[in-house]
C-alpha cells in the first residue's frame, strides 16, 4: 500500500503550470498583429510568386510529355515503317536465294552434259570428232 502525505493546498496553487498557454496583455496582441499584417503582405507576395513559378514549372512538365508523346508517335511510326522495309528485304532475299539455287542446279546439269558430250566426241570414231583450236 502507498503511502500517503497530506497535500498542501498552497504550494499547489502557487505552482505555474509550464505546459499552458501565456496569456499576452493588449501591448503584445498589438504588436503581434501588426507583424502578422506585414508577414501577411510579404505572405501574399510569396505565394503569388510562388503560384507563378508552379503555373511555369507545370506549363514546362506539360510540354515535355507533348514532346516526349510526339517523339514516340514519331517513332512507333519509323518502327512500322523499318519492319515493313525489313520484311521487304527478306522477302526479296528469299526470292534471290531461290534464283541462285535454280542457276546452281542447271549449272550443275550443264557442267554434267558437257562431260557427257565430251565423252560422246571421244568415243566417235577420228574422222567425225570436231577439229578445236585453242
Amino acid at each position: 500500500m502507498i503511502k500517503q502525505e497530506p497535500l498542501d493546498l498552497t504550494q499547489l496553487l502557487a505552482k505555474t503550470s509550464r505546459r499552458g498557454r501565456k496569456r499576452k496583455n493588449t501591448e503584445e496582441k498589438q504588436a503581434v498583429e501588426d507583424e502578422i499584417e506585414k508577414e501577411s503582405d510579404e505572405y501574399r507576395r510569396k505565394r503569388l510568386r510562388n503560384n507563378i513559378a508552379v503555373r511555369k514549372s507545370r506549363e514546362r512538365a506539360k510540354m515535355r510529355h507533348e514532346d516526349t508523346q510526339h517523339k514516340l508517335l514519331e517513332l512507333a511510326t519509323d518502327n512500322v515503317n523499318q519492319k515493313k522495309l525489313i520484311h521487304t528485304i527478306q522477302t526479296d532475299y528469299s526470292g534471290l536465294e531461290k534464283k541462285i539455287d535454280t542457276i546452281q542446279q542447271r549449272l550443275a546439269e550443264t557442267v554434267k552434259l558437257n562431260v557427257r558430250m565430251r565423252q560422246f566426241i571421244i568415243n566417235l570414231p577420228p574422222e567425225y570428232q570436231p577439229k578445236f583450236s585453242f
